[in-house]
């Protein structure tokens, strides 16, 4: 880059050798000011919410937390049971996670190295979470079971938490040295 900034210091008078006509930008600027965006701020939203819902509803088919009505209102009847507790705890640490890794996903692919940790952290809890998952089945209505399900999310929301809170300091002073330079 600084080889090219030379090369043109250095060559100015060679390569100025048009001129615009006159009002060339008056017009550029008259057209920027009429022309509108291609989706309005309302679509782009709406978009987004239909994506995180969609993405939503996806997992958490995949993860069997979504079954057919009939089949899910004649196990869960009894308001408050620790199926009914589980299963709405895990819709609402999905979406917390789902939320929390839209946000770190960008910041996690300029680092390479802390996304590789991450990954190898949320793989073992997974693995965790997969065996609480084998003790449910066997006593859903323990409530231990369910507690440590629910201990797990938190410990994955506290890493992505953490891990976005230093990710942002990270790119704080980042910027704040890029800034400094001339």
């Amino acid at each position: 880059m600084r080889k090219l900034e030379e090369h043109i210091r250095q060559h100015r008078d060679d390569l100025d050798i048009y001129e615009a006509p006159s009002g060339t930008w008056e017009k550029v600027s008259r057209d920027l000011d009429r022309r509108k965006p291609l989706f309005p701020v309302w679509l782009r939203a709406a978009a987004v919410i239909a994506l995180l819902a969609g993405s939503a509803v996806i997992f958490l088919k995949s993860q069997g937390l979504i079954m057919n009505r009939g089949l899910a209102a004649s196990e869960d009847s009894r308001e408050g049971s620790p199926a009914m507790l589980l299963k709405e705890s895990e819709i609402y640490y999905t979406n917390l996670l789902n939320t929390m890794y839209i946000q770190a996903e960008p910041m996690l692919s300029a680092n390479p190295d802390i996304e590789k940790e991450f990954r190898y952290d949320m793989a073992q809890l997974d693995s965790i979470c997969t065996s609480i998952r084998k003790d449910l089945k066997d006593n859903v209505d323990n409530a231990e079971v369910v507690e440590a399900l629910i201990r797990n999310y938190r410990i994955r929301i506290t890493i992505l938490e953490e891990l976005l809170i230093s990710l942002r300091e990270s790119n704080n002073e980042k910027e704040k040295t890029d800034g400094d330079e001339i």
